[in-house]
């Protein structure tokens, strides 16, 4: 019987001067998979954010899908199944964010051991 850990990680942070900021997961148990089943985003305060959803590995980002955030304070779903490993990140930029918001993002999932 494969043992089965479900996972739900929220992530805050302030955007820069600039509008900018990067929201990072932690990396997982060693010798698990991250099987990552929704992330959503929010920008609380400010409309006509850009968020870019994608894995962070050894310091570099891989962006898989980009959601423009129309509202503010309303959470976006990324609903698009990822599996990682457990070095691996979710990792979410936020664009345009304006100054000083607050951006949210909220992960979804379940941890599987790795095959040995």
């Amino acid at each position: 019987m494969i043992k089965i850990k479900p996972v739900l990680l929220e992530l805050s942070g302030r955007s820069s001067a600039a509008g900018l900021t990067s929201l990072v997961t932690r990396a997982m148990e060693p010798g698990f998979i991250f099987h990552v089943d929704l992330v959503s985003v929010e920008n609380d305060t400010t409309a006509a954010t850009i968020a870019k959803v994608g894995i962070e590995r050894s310091g570099r980002f891989c962006p898989g899908e980009t959601i423009t955030l129309t509202s503010a304070g309303y959470f976006y779903p990324f609903d698009s199944p990822i599996t990682i490993l457990s070095t691996d990140r979710i990792r979410v930029d936020f664009s345009s964010a304006g100054n000083n918001t607050l951006c949210n993002v909220l992960v979804v999932g379940y941890l599987t051991p790795a095959e040995p």
